[in-house]
């Protein structure tokens, strides 16, 4: 049996870099359409467009003679189940989630094979495994379980511990994949083995601003080679950006909130509103913008329904509810059902769900993960912090009813992100 990491068929990987609204969908759906012959695995970061096994996602409607079937279903785990599915040969729909969650078997069968991969919107390819604590890792190390070569990957030591089956059964997995990272002294980054994406026979990503994305990063430092692709048909962006700037609002910062980005000299503080910012900030401070940002949104901004976002994580989310006022605190507490709820992540990308909004407050500073970051930039790649931020900016703003061309009005806290917004749209 051939296998994949001994081969030396250099995949296809091809980027469709369009704006939000070109028609990157409708494209590969057709072209998938006229392509029955072929095996394909479609992802895409949620269930409402890849079904659930149970109920259809976007594709099993609009495809519905590719028969595309979706994990789910079977008794068996959802990673056992895609195994299961892709060894029948199906066409294939999953999340990115499970995409990520992948073994070694699960690659080898989308190889043999001869899957077509479409990922829908970027996947990172890389985080910070935070499962394990620092003072975990240095135990690893000590107890002789792991070893770090002089790449920085971590490999799993199978002479002293060759049939490992306990309770660190999940370092040795990564590691046995070539998945697993040490920064610095004892940070765990798991980084996605780039045999994933050499598994399939060719590789179509849907995105914007790609260049950008940690992916586009993931890729460089695998050397993985890809190729631009704008299929004919696509609205250009050009026409695309008339049309927002026409019809999108952006509405002045409140003095307040332009206040709160200012340090004690007057000068402009660029990491206000960020992650770490909102890790920090005492509760005085939250409950000025909060009730900034709300008065804003009452006297200023048109009548409508609204959306907002700002950062999501255990401690963020704390300070989250001591910004918010009583509607923003039943959101985040989850009591609504999406049709009612206005908080929405700031990473929310394809879906049509909220397209009838018409007020967007964007309070979310956005930056990449600074120990991704830094981890890239010591293998020689660079991430452009601001082309990672207008991209998902513009993903989450597209989520509104500018996705459908009709009117919007947006407020953006941060001038960092404001002015990013700004120049995208030449005004």
């Amino acid at each position: 049996m051939s296998n994949i990491e001994n081969d030396d068929k250099d995949s296809m990987i091809r980027v469709v870099d369009a704006i939000c609204g070109a028609g990157k969908t409708t494209w590969v759906f057709d072209h998938i359409r006229n392509n029955p012959d072929k095996r394909w695995l479609f992802v895409s970061p949620y269930l409402s467009e890849v079904g659930d096994g149970k109920t259809k996602g976007r594709i099993q409607l609009e495809l519905p003679s590719l028969d595309f079937k979706a994990p789910g279903t079977s008794s068996l785990s959802k990673s056992s189940h895609l195994k299961s599915l892709l060894a029948c040969g199906h066409n294939i729909a999953c999340t990115h989630a499970l995409f990520e969650d992948i073994d070694k078997d699960t690659i080898q069968i989308i190889y043999e094979n001869d899957y077509h991969l479409i990922i829908d919107e970027t996947i990172d390819m890389v985080e910070v495994w935070k499962e394990y604590h620092p003072q975990d890792i240095t135990a690893l190390a000590e107890a002789g379980m792991i070893h770090i070569a002089d790449n920085g990957r971590v490999e799993w030591n199978h002479l002293k511990y060759p049939n490992y089956k306990g309770r660190d059964l999940s370092v040795k997995n990564k590691c046995d994949t070539g998945s697993l990272w040490l920064y610095g002294d004892n940070i765990f980054i798991a980084r996605t083995p780039p045999c994933v994406i050499e598994a399939a026979k060719t590789t179509t990503i849907l995105t914007y601003l790609f260049e950008g994305s940690l992916m586009a990063a993931w890729l460089k430092v695998n050397k993985l080679s890809y190729t631009p692709y704008y299929p004919e048909g696509l609205r250009s962006e050009k026409e695309i950006k008339r049309i927002i700037k026409e019809k999108l609002s952006i509405v002045d910062t409140p003095k307040k909130v332009i206040e709160l980005q200012r340090d004690n000299k007057g000068m402009y503080a660029p990491h206000t509103f960020s992650y770490t910012w909102f890790e920090n900030a005492d509760s005085d401070t939250l409950k000025t913008l909060g009730s900034s940002l709300e008065n804003a949104r009452q006297k200023i901004m048109p009548k409508g329904e609204y959306f907002w976002t700002a950062p999501i994580g255990k401690t963020p989310y704390k300070q989250l509810k001591l910004m918010a006022h009583k509607r923003w605190q039943t959101d985040l507490e989850g009591d609504d059902d999406s049709k009612h709820r206005t908080f929405i992540p700031w990473n929310t990308r394809a879906t049509n769900e909220f397209a009838e909004r018409t007020n967007c407050i964007y309070i979310y500073n956005v930056y990449p993960n600074v120990v991704v970051a830094q981890h890239y930039k010591a293998l020689g790649i660079d991430i452009d912090s601001e082309q990672y931020a207008l991209g998902y900016m513009l993903q989450f703003i597209f989520r509104g009813s500018i996705r459908t061309h009709n009117p919007m009005s947006i407020l953006v806290a941060s001038e960092r992100m404001k002015t990013m917004l700004e120049n995208w749209l030449e005004i």
